[in-house]
């Protein structure tokens, strides 16, 4: 099998060897410097193991900007049945030290496949146990 480039623009398989998408005209060498941008764009890509991982980074990311695209991610991969996106969405936000994506695991357990349901509210479940122990924490502290 041939190395190929994929177009961070449109996703278009395009030869290694090409400067620019055949399909979009886009230029295959340049890379932005938008870590978050490029693994949202991501999220699109035709092969479920890249989707996988750029939302798991995602899931872990402080930006704001990510748990926007997971939550939108979510109700897309839910709707096409994208069962290896939301699992890679529930992986990422299970990680996150943030009570910010408990909305969106709440959504996602209800939704998906049954191994994605019960990976949503064991995530949920370890959010609300950390957030627990923060609390008790800090009320010894003061």
């Amino acid at each position: 099998m041939p190395l190929v480039r994929w177009c961070d623009a449109c996703w278009h398989e395009n030869p290694y060897a090409a400067t620019a998408c055949e399909a979009c005209g886009a230029d295959l060498l340049q890379r932005s410097q938008d870590r978050v941008g490029g693994l949202i764009r991501s999220l699109e890509h035709p092969l479920p193991e890249v989707r996988r991982l750029a939302a798991v980074l995602l899931g872990t990311s402080e930006d704001p900007r990510a748990l926007q695209a997971l939550d939108a991610g979510s109700r897309v991969a839910v709707a096409r049945k994208d069962w290896e996106l939301l699992e890679g969405i529930v992986e990422g936000l299970a990680a996150s030290t943030r009570p910010e994506p408990t909305l969106i695991l709440a959504f996602i357990s209800h939704h998906g496949s049954v191994r994605v349901r019960y990976a949503a509210r064991r995530a949920i479940a370890a959010i609300k146990g950390r957030e627990a122990v923060s609390r008790r924490s800090s009320d010894s502290e003061a």
